[in-house]
């Protein structure tokens, strides 16, 4: 049976198990997990969307299924409906996102406030604080799908572990990647190692964007949240894997198998903290 956890290790599983979805004879694939985290399922979808074949999944385990019913995972081939197996508060539905901009700009935000922000176990956040994280959110979306040429977009779900103190979101795109389209665009990036692509991206103000916009703060911002909150940021592509938990930046990590597109998974941790800009309150 397979456990998903947040390592890299996991990453290697989860592209083993992809490969033996689209190696299967059958169009209807029996999937050998007992725990699927929200990456695993962005991941799926995306997957599923872009395989040349129809397929559908169910896993070996009762309680994987309801999840994924609950999760309104589309490629379910399974008569598990939403009993409440999980209590859906504690779920972030999975949404794709795609087409055009300006409507993400009403799209995005009204996804965070009814699957993040209403819910009891999310972050207090001051109003301007909020508005902030929903922009650099946003701002992910928009630049993944203006720059990844995945022609489905970008899928999103999350997951609340009160019982752990934290709660998970994923986004991930089948697309270029960010290696891919650093290199391309960048001069002097063909040089870049796989995490040296991803490092860059991290950094305040870079972006690909051909137009004098603001741009890639998005993921810079999140990185600094983070750091006050302790949680961790993993930002996954081609072979490389980089991850930082609170202030400190773990060392990158090759892959063992090549990953398609971009996957960005965040972990954030639950506290008595009430997260303002600077001067919000003055």
């Amino acid at each position: 049976m397979r456990f998903f956890s947040i390592r890299p290790a996991s990453y290697n599983g989860l592209l083993k198990m992809g490969r033996e979805i689209l190696e299967s004879d059958s169009a209807d694939v029996r999937i050998e997990s007992e725990f699927l985290r929200p990456y695993c399922i962005v991941f799926l979808d995306q997957l599923l969307l872009n395989s040349v074949k129809k397929l559908s999944i169910h896993s070996s385990s009762t309680a994987v299924n309801q999840y994924l019913a609950q999760m309104n995972f589309f490629h379910l081939n399974n008569t598990a409906g939403k009993s409440g197996y999980f209590p859906q508060d504690h779920i972030i539905s999975l949404k794709r996102f795609n087409g055009d901009l300006n409507q993400l700009a009403e799209a995005v935000p009204q996804w965070l406030q009814a699957e993040v922000f209403s819910k009891s176990f999310a972050p207090r956040f001051g109003p301007a604080f909020r508005r902030q994280i929903v922009k650099n959110l946003w701002e992910i979306i928009c630049n993944t799908i203006h720059h990844s040429d995945a022609p489905f977009g970008i899928s999103c779900c999350g997951q609340f572990y009160p019982e752990c103190g934290y709660f998970e979101i994923a986004f991930y795109d089948y697309g270029i990647g960010i290696p891919g389209r650093v290199r391309e665009q960048i001069r002097g990036a063909d040089k870049y190692s796989d995490h040296q692509c991803l490092r860059w991206a991290l950094q305040k103000g870079t972006t690909t964007q051909p137009l004098q916009e603001t741009r890639g703060l998005g993921l810079y911002y999140l990185r600094n949240f983070l750091t006050l909150n302790g949680g961790w940021l993993q930002a996954v592509s081609h072979r490389g894997m980089l991850q930082s938990k609170g202030a400190v930046d773990l060392p990158p990590v090759a892959l063992r198998r090549y990953f398609p597109g971009t996957m960005i998974n965040l972990r954030i941790i639950y506290d008595e903290a009430v997260y303002q800009l600077k001067g919000e309150n003055d």
